[in-house]
């Protein structure tokens, strides 16, 4: 059992010892296992993320293809080869209370959204996704369970295991971040910006146009020099009306968004896609839809840059920190940044992506 650390404190101000976080991962592990025993041992499923061997397993292949199919381009990591992280997923049954076995203010806790260390342990529920993940730092192990009737919304789909890759990422000195990857040659810029800046999109645009693509929504972010961006989620999502207009021959995939919501595209799917598992950023575009006959750049300073990637990149992930502000603010010091005003071309918005990114490269090689 792992030793308390410095107490916590619930909502009513009761402490929340570290021991306590570490019974409910010794009850959340021993129920996974008993999940596992029938009717016959759990399946495994080995992938090689930001370059790293991870094994995910769960009680059935069919829960894995369903939860997992983002991840499918990056499967195929040896078999014999150690996994640097383990992920246990598993749903609940109709009427199990996962964290019946914890305190009432450690449970308050984790229920209200709080992400919750101590001990090397992390936990977290997110409500509107409706899971809750467990981190063992040490053991580099992770569990991720699915709770309540209603089944894991399309965007949840999209981006698997999120809150888990965060904090092993974070552990490893690297950061995920909210940004699409695009470029070709190993060489690329990352799209970031707000809902409904054209960020996927544009992405698409860059995608449909034979450009390789890193991802749409999260990328694992790795501070060297130049900075490197690793795909995790070979998944898209798009309004509805944008994609029937735009890409009017991809499908989404059938666990997608609900009606209302984004669609989300299956990239490893899409007829030409190229899927680039890195990329090296020499760029950071702030997509704008500006309506302007053709797409131009502006370029903008670090802190514009900075204050376009680091909310949603801090607070959509549960535990943000001063070192992951710092990673950004080097990143944005170390790559140029320019605002792309869209044209409605979406093909031209391509194209002069893909000649920012060669004029860059030739001034490279200068």
């Amino acid at each position: 059992m792992t030793a308390p650390s410095r107490a916590l404190r619930a909502p009513g101000g009761q402490p929340v010892e570290g021991y306590e976080l570490a019974a409910l991962a010794h009850d959340l592990r021993e129920r996974f296992a008993a999940a596992s025993r029938a009717p016959a041992a759990p399946e495994m499923r080995r992938y090689r993320l930001a370059g790293r061997p991870v094994a995910v397993r769960a009680p059935t292949g069919t829960l894995l293809d369903r939860w997992l199919w983002a991840l499918a381009p990056w499967a195929g990591a040896a078999a014999g080869e150690p996994a640097e992280l383990t992920v246990s997923l598993r749903e609940a049954d109709a009427d199990e209370d996962p964290l019946a076995s914890a305190s009432s203010g450690l449970r308050a806790l984790v229920l209200q959204g709080e992400m919750v260390t101590a001990g090397g342990l992390a936990a977290h529920a997110h409500a509107e996704g409706g899971t809750i993940s467990l981190f063992d730092r040490e053991a580099r192990e992770a569990l991720v369970l699915h709770v309540g009737r209603r089944p894991l919304p399309g965007w949840e789909l999209a981006a698997p295991l999120r809150t888990v890759l965060h904090w092993w990422s974070e552990s490893l000195g690297a950061q995920l971040v909210h940004a699409a990857g695009v470029g070709f040659g190993g060489r690329g810029s990352l799209l970031v910006g707000a809902g409904g800046s054209g960020k996927s999109t544009t992405a698409l645009s860059c995608l449909a146009a034979g450009m390789d693509v890193a991802g749409d929504d999260y990328l694992w972010l790795e501070g060297e020099v130049p900075p490197v961006a690793h795909a995790l989620y070979a998944s898209a999502k798009v309004e509805s009306a944008r994609l029937a207009a735009w890409f009017p021959s991809w499908h989404p995939h059938p666990g997608g968004g609900d009606p209302g919501e984004k669609q989300v595209l299956p990239l490893a799917a899409l007829a030409g896609a190229r899927l680039a598992t890195r990329l090296s950023v020499t760029s950071i575009l702030l997509p704008r839809v500006s309506h302007v006959p053709r797409p131009r750049f502006e370029p903008v300073s670090p802190a514009a840059a900075l204050l376009a990637l680091a909310p949603s990149s801090l607070f959509q992930l549960p535990g943000g920190r001063p070192a992951h502000l710092r990673l950004l603010t080097r990143l944005v010091r170390e790559v140029p940044a320019h605002r792309l005003h869209l044209s409605l071309d979406p093909l031209a918005n391509a194209e002069a992506i893909r000649g920012h990114l060669e004029t860059a490269a030739t001034h490279g090689a200068r």
